[in-house]
């Protein structure tokens, strides 16, 4: 029952939201399916209580393609990727249900970064206003803002609740002020998996990849 129920929601979703745009620079997709983000929102806000937990535990991906801008020069010690205002608004990425949360880095492309130094993100990042970037040799620089008009960002997690107009991929207080939805924990209760991904977008091949990480 629970699968013919997942199928339906899927179904409806594909119903009103449609291929995606080829022109679109940023993309939502549920269980690989491209969706227009705020129309789930809308439904998850004003569903009947026995259909609020379709969502929960479903992944969710989100892309942005070649409109980073990078800031700092070659003697700088770090390099700013300053990506488009409000990106990625429609989720609710950063927390700390479980203490300090930050994005580690786990894997990064040996042809555009030195395997030698971590191409690491800021440990206080707490938004995607600006990421900060350091590790990268003053040498590799150019190379690397030569990529930029070429440069994308992915992220990945599950649906873990609705606060604040936007999907969480975080656990939700069911208390919590401004929370409509929250989903159930996770049995093995392990921390909620978010994955962010530096993506070349003409090959969608990934660069760095970064995972985040509790204490």
């Amino acid at each position: 029952m629970k699968q013919i129920l997942a199928i339906s929601f899927i179904t409806g979703l594909l119903f009103f939201s449609g291929p995606g745009p080829a022109y679109s620079r940023e993309d939502y997709f549920i269980e690989d399916e491209w969706v227009l983000l705020y129309k789930v929102v809308n439904w998850w806000y004003t569903c009947l209580e026995p259909d609020s937990q379709w969502l929960c535990g479903q992944s969710i991906r989100f892309e942005s393609h070649g409109e980073i801008q990078v800031s700092g020069n070659c003697q700088d010690s770090k390099m700013d990727l300053i990506l488009p205002k409000d990106c990625a608004d429609q989720l609710s990425i950063f927390t700390k249900p479980m203490g300090k949360t930050y994005f580690k880095l786990t894997w990064q492309h040996p042809d555009y970064f030195p395997v030698i130094k971590g191409v690491t993100l800021s440990p206080e990042l707490s938004s995607l206003d600006q990421l900060s970037v350091t590790g990268i040799p003053k040498e590799d620089r150019p190379q690397i803002r030569s990529l930029i008009p070429l440069l994308g960002i992915q992220i990945q997690g599950k649906i873990r609740g609705l606060v604040n107009n936007r999907i969480a991929l975080h656990p939700v207080d069911s208390t919590a002020k401004n929370q409509i939805r929250s989903c159930p924990k996770p049995e093995d209760s392990t921390p909620f998996p978010v994955s962010l991904f530096i993506v070349h977008t003409p090959s969608g091949e990934t660069l760095a990849r970064y995972e985040m990480a509790w204490e």
